[in-house]
């Protein structure tokens, strides 16, 4: 009992059934489940629950092959209309050595996320704040953020208000702008990431970057109903004084559920302009990856121009593409690789 005007009732070992469909035996189960409310409150017929505490945490989350979440919980009313249950006035949520895990039958994804400490604050009506701490793939994250009422998210009517900071891996991310649920999760943010080393964060993203930096990458990141975008993309990768030094000036990223992905980049490699473009399959292809993505792009810099197409196939590991490189002369290319190069007219290659 915390006091006598809020007291805590806790109990042990409690654990949520998961959907008929998944996998895992529960949703979630948690060594220890504390919840304090106002005893007045309850008294006067009303449920005024004040904090909920959760230790040694884990919850299952799962997404089906046809599609379904098992953490769109729902609730069947009397004469057998289902609701989904009112979440517009949390209490203050505590969760402590707590593990959340993912995994999808759509796309393979298996992903972790370890909760050393995290706290939410969500008074019915009022702004929610966040913080937390643990990790995700082995990589220490630290992340704070404030947003509206969780009464306008719930209800999905308006776009949510969200802005959040984190540090991970040496990087130090930013987010500011608006979610909306549609059903689908729409939100249109502008986002900032920026470090000492990109090869820092190859464990935190799980693929492969090279060992640029510092770095600080920036762009308006957009879902909607057409799918996701990015524009205003801007940039710059080394020091300032280094001669290899990549800026990107103006870029944007089209990835259409249902139509090829686009991109194009503009900025200048060791002071030289170049231009930078990409047409390939729809996304979700390439993310399933158990058939050919085709994929095209073009770089032109110093009055020259190396294009590749062909096709990749992540699954397999597998790629099978065409390159091509053209110029006036292959001196040209001098400024852009940093070494001197022989005379040779009409590059094409």
């Amino acid at each position: 009992t915390t006091s006598r005007a809020m007291p805590t009732l806790s109990a042990e070992q409690v654990a949520i059934a998961n959907s008929p469909w998944g996998e895992a035996p529960n949703l979630a189960k948690a060594e220890r489940v504390a919840v304090r409310f106002r005893l007045l409150a309850l008294l006067q017929g009303r449920l005024e629950i004040t904090l909920v505490r959760l230790e040694g945490a884990f919850v299952q989350l799962e997404t089906s092959a046809a599609g379904e979440h098992n953490w769109l919980l729902q609730r069947t009313e009397r004469g057998g209309t289902r609701q989904a249950p009112d979440l517009s006035g949390l209490p203050v949520l505590q969760v402590v050595g707590s593990t959340v895990s993912y995994r999808s039958s759509v796309s393979g994804v298996s992903l972790m996320l370890a909760v050393t400490e995290a706290e939410i604050v969500a008074p019915a009506g009022e702004a929610v704040t966040a913080t937390f701490s643990g990790a995700f793939r082995d990589v220490p994250i630290t992340l704070a953020a404030t947003a509206g009422p969780l009464v306008d998210l719930v209800r999905g009517e308006a776009p949510w208000p969200l802005t959040a900071t984190a540090t991970a891996a040496g990087t130090r991310f930013s987010a500011q702008g608006t979610l909306r649920r549609q059903p689908e999760t729409h939100f249109d943010v502008r986002a900032v990431a920026a470090g000492d080393d990109m090869d820092d964060l190859e464990s935190l993203l799980g693929i492969r970057l090279p060992p640029l930096g510092p770095f600080n990458l920036q762009a308006h990141l957009v879902r909607d109903d057409a799918g996701y975008r990015a524009d205003t993309v801007s940039g710059y990768l080394g020091p300032p004084q280094s001669d290899w030094r990549f800026m990107v000036q103006e870029g944007n990223l089209q990835a259409p559920a249902h139509e090829d992905t686009t991109m194009a980049l503009s900025g200048t490699f060791r002071a030289q302009p170049f231009t930078f473009t990409l047409q390939a399959g729809p996304y979700p292809q390439l993310i399933v990856g158990d058939e050919p993505w085709p994929v095209w792009t073009r770089l032109a810099a110093a009055d020259s121009e190396l294009s590749l197409h062909g096709t990749l196939t992540p699954a397999a590991r597998a790629f099978a593409v065409h390159v091509a490189a053209a110029g006036p002369d292959l001196r040209a290319l001098e400024p852009l690789v940093g070494h001197p190069l022989p005379a040779h007219e009409g590059l094409d290659i």
